[in-house]
């Protein structure tokens, strides 16, 4: 029951359109994602798996920087 109430919460959130228009436009990385991302690359990890759990605001950031 607790469940169902939180998540009949964050869609109410979620459904809102000034929070839907915000995320639409919302494309850079937060600069802790950056200095995450940069520390990967730029030490050479090998391999950024993407899960997919966030807007997609790094998915172009790693895709961009493996092709360099």
């Amino acid at each position: 029951m607790c469940d169902q109430k939180l998540n009949t919460g964050n869609k109410k959130t979620w459904d809102k359109k000034d929070i839907i228009k915000f995320y639409e436009d919302y494309h850079q990385l937060q600069p802790p994602e950056e200095s995450i991302l940069h520390k990967l690359i730029n030490e050479g990890c090998g391999s950024i798996l993407d899960i997919g759990v966030g807007a997609g605001r790094t998915t172009p950031f790693i895709a961009l920087s493996i092709l360099e």
